[in-house]
């Protein structure tokens, strides 16, 4: 049994025309910024899989590299200018990762518990929040943008 070539014009009208690719949607914020903003330049914070360490007697404690991290945020703090936020707040996140690894969640925790008490009272505060992931071996950080945030 002979083998049927198809041409393209055999096949038009068969199959949809392919869609044209579009970019990402314009990010917006859903709320408008009011107030007071800071954008802060931070080292990048150990993995969530590296905040905690178990003891012997089975308890949980904070890893010497989460301590570290936490410290290393408070002395960076005292150099750049922040604000202490006291309602709601929105927070833009660009990590800019050292090797092609990890969840961009994984990083979050360790940042927010390091900015509690100098950008924010608690976690709750947050409502609003975009991350973003890049690689950059050259130069490795988190970029933390936060403002308060007007609700009606």
């Amino acid at each position: 049994m002979p083998i049927k070539t198809l041409d393209a014009a055999s096949l038009r009208g068969r199959f949809p025309a392919p869609q044209q690719q579009q970019g990402p949607p314009d990010l917006k914020r859903p709320e408008q910024p009011y107030g007071a903003s800071v954008f802060l330049t931070l080292p990048v914070p150990p993995s969530v899989n590296n905040l905690f360490t178990t003891w012997k007697d089975g308890s949980r404690h904070k890893s010497k590299e989460a301590v570290e991290y936490r410290d290393t945020v408070a002395r960076r703090l005292l150099i750049q200018p922040h604000t202490m936020f006291q309602g709601q707040v929105g927070v833009r996140i660009r990590v800019y990762r050292k090797r092609k690894v990890g969840d961009i969640d994984n990083y979050k925790k360790a940042l927010y518990d390091s900015l509690k008490g100098h950008c924010w009272r608690d976690d709750s505060q947050i409502i609003y929040e975009e991350a973003f992931r890049y690689d950059d071996p050259a130069n490795p950080r988190v970029e933390v943008e936060i403002w308060e945030v007007a609700r009606e």
